[in-house]
């Protein structure tokens, strides 16, 4: 996905609001999982700088990016620049790491499909072989939570990685390779230690104009 150019002008002392509506191949992008950060400096090599909050991220694509009169209000006029960027720290439900070649594996929409396929089979369990990594929840159980999170996470990837993961799930797709190396290799669960996806959304100039005025 390739980062959007958009310039903005924000005015001393006044609420900075810029609604943004991302979409991949036309289609709005689910953003559910996601974050957003974002900020502003003088150059983009600048240690110094003034962030945007971020209020809405959803399933729409809808991000809304905000600065409040009192962080605009210390602003000097002028020239500056800004990107943001759209995150996700890694979680469970998007694969493993690998221990012996020291790498993050991502599941496919097939080893979704085989994942959810194996908590099916042993919903209630609390002593499953590798549970750690089919407790999508962090419950201790095996229970429809975690394979609807497994659905959950396949949906934000996008509608056709969505589509096979339903298709294979009917036809009760599995992969024991894939069990069994969740179940007794070299691997650990995958979480936001391992880092994140990151994505540059938007990125341009910044204009900020003194405050007008008013009588």
């Amino acid at each position: 996905m390739t980062a959007g150019k958009h310039d903005i002008t924000i005015e001393q002392g006044s609420d900075f609001s810029l609604t943004m509506n991302v979409k991949q191949g036309g289609v709005a992008r689910d953003l559910r999982l996601k974050q957003a950060r974002g900020s502003m400096r003088k150059t983009y090599d600048a240690t110094t700088a003034h962030n945007f909050t971020f209020n809405t991220l959803d399933v729409t694509g809808v991000v809304a990016m905000e600065m409040p009169y009192s962080t605009t209000a210390q602003l000097k006029q002028g020239t500056y620049v800004y990107d943001v960027e759209i995150f996700q720290p890694f979680t469970l439900a998007m694969g493993y790491y690998d221990n012996d070649n020291e790498s993050v594996v991502f599941y496919s929409s097939a080893d979704i499909a085989a994942l959810a396929k194996h908590i099916t089979e042993n919903l209630n369990s609390t002593t499953l072989d590798g549970i750690e990594f089919f407790d999508m929840d962090g419950s201790g159980r095996l229970n429809s939570v975690d394979t609807l999170d497994l659905f959950y996470y396949a949906a934000t990837k996008g509608q056709d990685f969505y589509d096979d993961v339903i298709e294979k799930s009917a036809a009760s797709y599995e992969d024991s390779a894939l069990i069994n190396k969740l179940t007794t290799g070299n691997v650990s669960v995958l979480n936001n230690t391992h880092g994140e996806h990151v994505t540059r959304l938007i990125q341009g100039k910044v204009t900020v104009e003194l405050e007008v005025t008013r009588s």
